[in-house]
């Protein structure tokens, strides 16, 4: 059995809480009352009290948000 270890600079597949709010410019406290809300990126329990947000998700969701809020910013024909 060969274990293959990711290359030094590969992204890591999950980030950590801190690191979620920091790439999004707000505070962990925000990121927790998101996911009490059910609002926000998607996260992974990696234990009962550590959550990780995969980070190809994270990145899907905040463009999918951005996408969406451009288009609420778009003027109407009328």
């Amino acid at each position: 059995l060969v274990v293959q270890r990711p290359a030094m600079n590969a992204p890591r597949r999950f980030m950590s809480v801190s690191e979620a709010a920091r790439e999004l410019g707000v505070s962990a406290s925000t990121l927790g009352r998101w996911r009490a809300a059910g609002l926000g990126p998607p996260v992974v329990k990696a234990g009962p009290s550590r959550v990780l947000y995969e980070r190809q998700a994270f990145e899907c969701r905040i463009q999918r948000q951005t996408i969406n809020a451009l288009k609420q910013e778009e003027p109407s024909d009328d």
